[in-house]
């Protein structure tokens, strides 16, 4: 014999669906709406167990995620605790475990930014540029991580590379310094001068405000020094 639905009566009295009928009356609700009511009781039935299911496991998920951010929380601290290979992967294993989470992300910069302390520039690269990857949409993490790319390029020789950063900073709200100075210095290192005073020239035009006055006076020492031919 098949087993009865855990959201299914056995028997509804007909006084039961009297009373029921009375009360959706008693809401004012139009005759037509207690009549559909009333003539599809087993599919609002079957809705509401579906929608309370439903309610449950969103909330039983959210707790889920909410201890796993907390577990990934001590992981990453954890982690920084540690030195050398130890770190690297201690580092590792939270940003594998912990997929999809804040600490995740940073046990992964982390990684990339104690590469390059160790010298390890090609890892360091490699992982900065798989976070990018991973977090293209994220606007906050991208101009930082370009930043820390173009460092790594210079400092490896990898001039074009390098330069591809610094141009992309120059278009970002807050990084512009960076972007011209950087560009600026690659082609003072490659004795480009003249492409060297373009670039601190176009930052002077847009440090305008009373703020940047030293930054400002900093540039135009840069460009006399290059028409100097110091």
């Amino acid at each position: 014999m098949a087993e009865n639905s855990a959201f299914e009566k056995i028997h509804v009295d007909e006084r039961e669906k009297s009373n029921f009928e009375g009360l959706l009356e008693q809401l004012n609700l139009p005759p037509s709406v207690v009549k559909f009511v009333m003539g599809n009781m087993r599919m609002i039935q079957v809705i509401t167990a579906v929608v309370i299911v439903s309610v449950v496991s969103w909330a039983l998920y959210d707790a889920h995620m909410e201890k796993k951010i907390e577990n990934a929380s001590w992981a990453l601290a954890e982690a920084l605790e540690e030195t050398g290979e130890e770190k690297i992967a201690a580092l590792t294993r939270v940003s594998s475990e912990f997929k999809g989470t804040n600490s995740a992300l940073w046990a992964q910069i982390n990684s990339a930014y104690t590469y390059a302390k160790q010298g390890k520039i090609e890892e360091a690269i490699a992982l900065y540029r798989s976070v990018r990857e991973e977090n293209e949409k994220n606007t906050v993490l991208k101009p930082l991580v370009a930043y820390s790319l173009a460092q790594l390029f210079e400092k490896s020789s990898q001039y074009d590379k390098a330069m591809t950063e610094y141009e992309y900073l120059k278009s970002v709200d807050g990084f512009e310094g960076i972007g011209f100075l950087g560009a600026g210095r690659i082609y003072e290192i490659q004795k480009q001068k003249d492409k060297a005073i373009a670039v601190y020239e176009a930052y002077l035009g847009i440090l305008t405000k009373p703020e940047t006055r030293f930054q400002k006076a900093l540039v135009e020492e840069k460009i006399v020094r290059l028409k100097a031919g110091t």
